[in-house]
């Protein structure tokens, strides 16, 4: 037998609102899943609330998204648990690659120099650099 988010909020009302305020608390949570072989998969999850139901976000043919239809079984944490570790970043390129006008586009800066910019078309031609 399975219940909706709403049902569960239907039937117990408070315990819902205090397990929903502790998933809209932190943006990132985990979400443990069973592999084929019955082992568990734990992996980051982003939760949301949307008409009323409770939605996990991840990515399309991800292993966790196929193993739930194989497997409906799961938890999920809210998370942080505090304390959780804090990395700063120490930056020696940035890359951002997209599309553009039927081009591949790719930005790229590294500390002390101006950013650059290479587009490459869907023809034979050599990719264009611009900004060196």
């Amino acid at each position: 037998m399975t219940f909706a988010w709403a049902d569960f909020r239907s039937a117990e009302p408070d315990f819902a609102d205090t397990v929903r305020r502790r998933f809209e608390k932190y943006p990132h949570h985990v979400l443990a899943t069973l592999r084929k072989d019955g082992s568990p998969r734990v992996s980051g999850l982003e939760v949301t609330f949307l008409f009323g139901e409770l939605w996990l976000g991840m990515m399309p043919n991800s292993l966790r998204a196929r193993d739930l239809p194989r497997d409906p079984r799961f938890a999920a944490e809210a998370g942080p648990p505090p304390p959780f570790p804090l990395f700063r970043v120490e930056l020696s390129e940035v890359v951002r690659t997209g599309g553009e006008g039927g081009e591949l586009v790719v930005r790229i800066w590294h500390p002390g120099r101006p950013p650059r910019t290479v587009r490459r078309g869907n023809g034979d031609g050599p990719p264009h650099e611009e900004g060196i």
